[in-house]
C-alpha cells in the first residue's frame, strides 16, 4: 500500500512520510510541486494526503481556477477537484496548519 503526500513544506512532507513507513508500513510518495501530480498519481495509490493551502505555481490552474485560488488561498481544494475528477473513488485527507505567533 502507498499514498502520495502533497504539501509545498518539505520537512514536514518527510516527517509524515517516515511516520506512514515506521508505524503503519505504508509507503509514502512525497509531492512538493504539484505540478507534476498527472505524472505522478496513477491507480496504485491507495490515498491522498493533500495541504490545503500552497502556493500558486504558473501553468498548472486555468485563469478561473487561478483568481478562485487567490481570494481564498486555498489551491489544495482546486487540486482536490482536479484528482476527483479522474480518481473518483481515491480517499483523500485535507490537512493545513498555521504558523502563528503569540503575544
Amino acid at each position: 500500500m502507498k499514498v502520495l503526500i502533497i504539501d509545498d513544506e518539505p520537512h514536514f512532507c518527510k516527517y509524515i512520510a517516515n511516520e506512514f513507513k515506521n508505524y503503519c508500513g505504508i509507503d509514502a510518495f512525497v509531492l512538493e510541486r504539484y505540478t507534476d501530480l498527472d505524472a505522478v498519481l496513477d491507480d496504485s495509490f491507495a490515498a491522498v494526503i493533500l495541504d490545503v493551502m500552497m502556493p500558486i505555481l504558473p501553468n498548472f490552474f486555468s485563469k478561473q481556477e487561478a483568481a478562485a485560488a487567490r481570494r481564498g488561498s486555498h489551491t489544495g481544494f482546486i487540486i482536490f477537484e482536479r484528482i476527483r475528477k479522474k480518481y473518483p473513488k481515491l480517499p483523500i485527507v485535507f490537512f493545513t496548519y498555521f504558523k502563528s505567533k503569540i503575544f
